[in-house]
C-alpha cells in the first residue's frame, strides 16, 4: 500500500492515516515558511540597525553648524545655526554669513527658511521681500463677505 495515495475504495484506516500524512506535511510546510519568514526578519533588522548606526555617526560629526557672522553677533548666529540643524534633522549643512537688512529680523528668515526645507525637502532662500502696504483687496473682500452675512431685521 503506498502511503502518498489513497484507494479506490479504501477503509476507515487508511482514510485516517491519508489525513494524518496530509496533516504532518502540511504543519512541516509552515513550519518551514515561519522559520524562512522569522530568518528574514531577522536579516532585515541587523541591515536597519547598522543604517541606523551610520545616520548616528553622520550626525555626531556634523554637530557644530558652520556660522561666519561679521557683525560679532553671536547669539544670534547660534539661535539660526540650531534651527537650521534641527530644521533638517541634523543633515551636514553650513551657514555661510547671517547680516541684517532693511527687510524683516533675521530671526524672521531662519523660521521662514526651516520651513520652507522641511515643506520642499531642500531649497536656497534667496531673499524675502516685505510685501507692499496695499490692503485694499483685503478691505474690500472682508466687506464682501460681511455684507453677504448681514443677519435679517
Amino acid at each position: 500500500m503506498n502511503t502518498l495515495a489513497i484507494a479506490l475504495y479504501p477503509n476507515a484506516w487508511d482514510t485516517f492515516m491519508f489525513m494524518i500524512i496530509g496533516f504532518v506535511i502540511v504543519m512541516g510546510v509552515l513550519a518551514f515558511q515561519s522559520i524562512i519568514t522569522a530568518l528574514l526578519g531577522k536579516f532585515f533588522s541587523v541591515l536597519e540597525s547598522k543604517t541606523a548606526s551610520k545616520t548616528a555617526e553622520t550626525k555626531k560629526k556634523s554637530v557644530a553648524p558652520s556660522v561666519q557672522n561679521p557683525q560679532g553677533n553671536a547669539e544670534l548666529a547660534g539661535v539660526i545655526g540650531s534651527a537650521v540643524y534641527a530644521a533638517l534633522d541634523g543633515a551636514p549643512h553650513r551657514i555661510v554669513s547671517v547680516t541684517p537688512s532693511n527687510g524683516p529680523a533675521p530671526e524672521i528668515v531662519a523660521a521662514i527658511t526651516a520651513a520652507a526645507m522641511i515643506a520642499t525637502g531642500g531649497c536656497s532662500v534667496v531673499s524675502i521681500k516685505p510685501a507692499a502696504p496695499d490692503f485694499n483687496w483685503a478691505s474690500s473682500g472682508r466687506m464682501a463677505i460681511f455684507n453677504s452675512h448681514r443677519p435679517n431685521k
